[in-house]
């Protein structure tokens, strides 16, 4: 399972993965025990594909939640969809919505993030992998500690805009004293008009990333052209 997982991430993460190993084989096991006989998402190959881009690259990090539940979403970038997918999330409508709002950016029917990935957006759940159809059923199973470590190897190695949406991000807030950090609600139907829409998530980001010498977001390129 370690080996799947592992496959696709780039040379620069191996000294923070080698400090993680025993953590991340506990997890493995773990999902063994809790997910026997269910589809795992997303697919293997995708667990680690927020750490497919350079720690060099890195500029911003979305902090979400854990996968979506079904296999055309789950993609392995938090909040992202897979290029299969037909309709958008409503999260993830709700983060076009603001992003329109907020940079005039035009609309559009897919939406993949793939774009911001490559540009230097890691796009991070805070837990990796999720039984199919089945939200937060790989909580508390080690992926959160796991992902803690992460973001402080990150905050110590790079200078980033970390956006944190809704309280599970936020609860990372104090881990990241080196990080600008961009905080409101959570994108959710549940939270969006709680203070998301509004917040202009993506102007501000783009502001720190001036002050900090850093190339802006082209966050209206959202999706990789074919």
């Amino acid at each position: 399972m370690l080996q799947n997982w592992l496959s696709a991430i780039h040379p620069s993460w191996q000294p923070f993965i080698d400090t993680q190993v025993a953590r991340l084989e506990q997890i493995g096991s773990n999902i063994n025990q809790i997910s026997a006989d269910t589809n795992i998402l997303p697919h293997p190959s995708q667990v680690f594909r927020c750490l497919s881009i350079a720690l060099s690259d890195v500029k911003v990090v979305i902090v979400g939640q854990d996968p979506y539940p079904n296999s055309n979403h789950a993609c392995g970038l938090a909040f992202a969809v897979g290029e299969s997918s037909v309709a958008l999330p409503k999260s993830l409508k709700n983060i076009q919505t603001e992003l329109c709002s907020d940079l005039g950016c035009a609309m559009t029917e897919h939406l993949d993030l793939a774009a911001w990935h490559l540009q230097g957006v890691m796009l991070l759940n805070r837990v990796l992998t999720i039984n199919e159809g089945t939200t937060n059923s790989h909580a508390n199973i080690g992926w959160e500690d796991f992902t803690l470590e992460l973001l402080k190897y990150i905050d110590e190695n790079r200078p980033v805009v970390a956006i944190l949406w809704g309280n599970t991000a936020m609860s990372v807030e104090a881990e990241l004293p080196n990080a600008r950090i961009v905080k409101s609600a959570h994108p959710s139907p549940l939270s969006a008009y709680r203070g998301f829409f509004g917040s202009r998530p993506f102007s501000e980001t783009n502001k720190h990333l001036l002050e900090l010498r850093q190339t802006p977001i082209d966050w209206c390129r959202a999706t990789v052209d074919k």
